[in-house]
């Protein structure tokens, strides 16, 4: 017989993000059993309890309990009276209530920890990716998985947990149920199966409903995300009216969507209570009419049919339920696998040294989409160097950079530093000293000594402040309320444009780089803010490897070298003054167009 799909995807879940929990599903799987073998042990005392309150004369029927508890005060020769036997029910029913508590509580532990473990997972994982996966996911499905999906397999997790519940008491019901009628509790785990299946075709329903629902809140979320990030952008044009209603309509459709599966899960739900009141009159009218009428007998079986029911109905929630949740939890594992076939590469072992310079040698990328391409491209730069790299939008600059920082790895070819291929040197050695400065400046909504020190512990506050001085912002930050512990808001709004980008750049300097790359980091600030970070790289010259990604001529003119790039490849290299006697180089172009600080590309053709 095939598994329902929701429990053979449930198990094969289970094995991928609960396993670390298997020893708390067995404690809780005791734990249940015991909380519904007391439950069923007081049902059956509550057979001659019920007789004795009656004072009814028809034999009390026999069950395990009843009959271990009659055995147990004939042997010490006790009178089984009213009062004892209420004292003895009413203890089972409170070490009932005990496992019961006990149940919750590692119930509650075991979903609090999951949830702390499987966002701490999914952060890490992420975060250990391999680039070149991660710049292909969308940053709103990213937060999906890590808020909304993460608690939704939680509670895949407890309902898991609720089943071990389910399970084990139904057990316990129906030993008692079988040693009072096993004719009745045989249809009655027929009729309990029927429902079950009857119901299948709606959770079917609910499960292809909440498919659409997860792709549509992705969705939603990404839009959400980037409308959030370019508010300043939406504000300036005016567009606030036609984005709200580009959200509604996401909004809408969740809502009808929403409100399908919610109505497929409330009749499907309300149609089982009149199940259970026909079914129980049914087995009155058979039980009164052909069978051997106990009226206490009869009270045990009602009862414990309405457990099997209630159990039922329970089960049919949580299938509902983890129908919903299931495809939350197989969006965390399969984002879990994608992130295993993608883990960047540790490679090397070696430590980093830099005292010759860096090598170029017939290197060439591209992605599978054709995209940040590079073909054969060799260059050399001497340590203590400054170099410009300029080239048109999409030649692929900032593609040389990646493979620079060792985000990407080439295709073919080799990056040398000191004639030593660098994958064969220390990857994170690597990133601490080739340091990477981007064109938007990257700042938490933290202080400004946490954005310079990066959580990096072997940066102290001695080398935050020399680090912000050689940037020229020590005196903007001594001028803040609260000087190096002033928070400086989400994305670093409390300080103008020219004022972050300096902010990124003591980060960089902090570390003490033995190259640093600046890609476009003085394309959006203003004169002023250019000429001080100019005034950085004229410090650091000799020092530190400084290579700067440019558009403006003005920020590569005073370079070592520059080096071109156009369709993938370097067409010149050399140093400014040289390259701007050969007539009909991209920069005597530039320079000839009068363009000292404007864009260094005009057309040619």
């Amino acid at each position: 017989m095939r598994l329902p799909y929701f429990l053979k995807k449930s198990l094969q879940i289970s094995e991928k993000l609960f396993r670390p929990y298997i020893g708390r599903f067995f404690l809780l799987a005791g734990v249940g059993f015991l909380t519904g073998f007391a439950d069923s042990v007081g049902i059956s005392l509550l057979i001659p309890l019920f007789a004795f309150f009656v004072g009814s004369s028809e034999a009390v029927p026999s069950t395990f309990a009843t009959d271990f508890v009659q055995g147990l005060f004939s042997r010490f020769h006790i009178d089984l009276t009213f009062q004892l036997l209420l004292i003895i029910v009413v203890s089972v029913f409170i070490f009932k209530t005990a496992f019961l508590a006990f149940f919750g509580s590692l119930r509650i532990k075991a979903t609090v920890a999951y949830y702390r473990d499987v966002q701490k997972k999914i952060f890490k994982e992420t975060l250990s990716a391999d680039y070149r996966y991660l710049s292909g996911e969308k940053a709103g499905r990213l937060v999906s998985l890590l808020t909304t999906d993460a608690k939704q397999s939680v509670r895949l997790l407890d309902n898991l947990i609720g089943l071990v519940f389910i399970f084990t008491s139904v057990a316990a019901y129906l030993a008692v149920a079988f040693s009072l009628s096993a004719s009745i509790t045989l249809v009655t785990l027929a009729v309990g199966f029927a429902v079950l299946l009857l119901f299948r075709p709606a959770v079917r329903l609910i499960r292809s409903y909440t498919r659409e629902l997860i792709a549509l809140r992705h969705e939603l979320f990404q839009f959400l995300n980037e409308s959030i990030l370019g508010l300043k952008t939406i504000k300036a044009m005016s567009v606030e009216e036609a984005l709200i209603k580009k959200s509604s309509e996401w909004l809408q459709r969740t809502e009808k969507i929403e409100m399908k599966r919610q109505y497929v899960k409330f009749f499907s739900k309300t149609a089982l209570e009149p199940i259970t009141i026909f079914y129980i009159l049914a087995v009155f009218s058979i039980s009164y009419f052909y069978l051997d009428f106990n009226i206490v007998s009869f009270i045990a079986i009602v009862y414990i049919i309405q457990k099997i029911f209630s159990n039922v109905e329970k089960l049919q929630s949580a299938i509902h339920l983890m129908n919903t949740e299931l495809l939350h939890a197989v969006a965390v594992t399969d984002l879990l696998s994608q992130i295993a076939l993608n883990k960047k590469e540790q490679t090397g072992s070696r430590p980093f040294a830099l005292k010759e310079g860096l090598e170029f040698r017939n290197v060439g990328f591209s992605y599978a989409s054709g995209r940040g391409f590079v073909k054969d491209v060799s260059f050399k730069i001497k340590k203590g160097d400054y170099v410009g790299i300029v080239g048109r939008s999409g030649s692929g600059k900032t593609t040389i950079v990646d493979l620079l920082l060792r985000l990407l790895v080439p295709d073919s070819g080799a990056i040398l530093a000191d004639g030593i291929d660098v994958k064969d040197l220390d990857l994170n050695s690597w990133r601490q000293n080739v340091v990477y400065v981007p064109q938007d400046a990257f700042l938490f909504n933290d202080t400004v000594l946490a954005n310079i020190s990066f959580y990096d512990g072997a940066v102290g506050r001695a080398e935050v402040s020399e680090a912000a001085r050689s940037a020229h912002i020590l005196e903007v930050i001594n001028k803040l309320p609260k000087g190096f512990d002033t928070p400086i808001g989400e994305r670093g709004t409390a300080l103008s444009g020219g004022e972050r980008q300096r902010v990124a750049l003591a980060r960089a300097l902090a570390r003490k780089p033995a190259i640093l790359v600046l890609d476009e980091a003085t394309s959006a600030v203003d004169v002023h803010s250019e000429q001080l970070i100019q005034e950085t790289i004229k410090h650091l010259r000799g020092k530190t490897t400084v290579i700067v990604i440019a558009h403006r001529l003005s920020s590569v003119l005073d370079a070592d070298k520059i080096i071109t790039i156009d369709g993938g490849r370097v067409i010149e290299e050399g140093r400014p003054a040289d390259l701007a006697k050969i007539p009909g180089s991209y920069l005597a172009q530039a320079i000839a167009a009068g363009a000292r600080g404007a864009s260094l590309w005009l057309p040619t053709e």
